[in-house]
């Protein structure tokens, strides 16, 4: 196991699998790219207009053009999710910040390539 690699978790938005779901610790936002939206079936119109500047792709800032509320499941976990859509190539199919992260209380370990939980006081895994 490359501990150096990113960690990618495997979900599913609205039943659509993904595979890609990048966790960034650093991230302010959780990002979907607005190719992601036709994969899951989820129409343009559900998306709320929205202009939210991002720094950090291609060494510049980028705008958002919407902002939207998913189904996302996570391994054991599964929530309403608020996603920045992007309309660029990106190497992801979601990117899961920190508001993803601090809500559900978890832990992120890039060395054991994991993410680390409670539900109900029950510890878990996901690797």
């Amino acid at each position: 196991m490359d501990h150096r690699g990113p960690l990618y978790l495997e979900g599913q938005i609205n039943d659509v699998f993904i595979r890609r779901a990048l966790i960034d610790t650093g991230s302010f936002v959780n990002i979907l790219p607005l190719s992601m939206l036709t994969t899951a079936g989820i129409p343009l119109s559900k998306i709320v207009q929205s202009q939210t500047s991002i720094s950090g792709f291609r060494n510049k800032s980028e705008v958002t053009v919407r902002h939207m509320q998913v189904n996302l499941k996570v391994g054991p976990i599964r929530s309403l999710t608020k996603f920045y859509v992007i309309d660029m190539d990106v190497a992801y199919h979601a990117l899961l910040g920190r508001p993803w992260l601090n809500k559900h209380k978890l832990v992120v370990s890039t060395y054991h390539q994991c993410v680390k939980g409670r539900i109900k006081l029950r510890p878990f895994r996901i690797p």
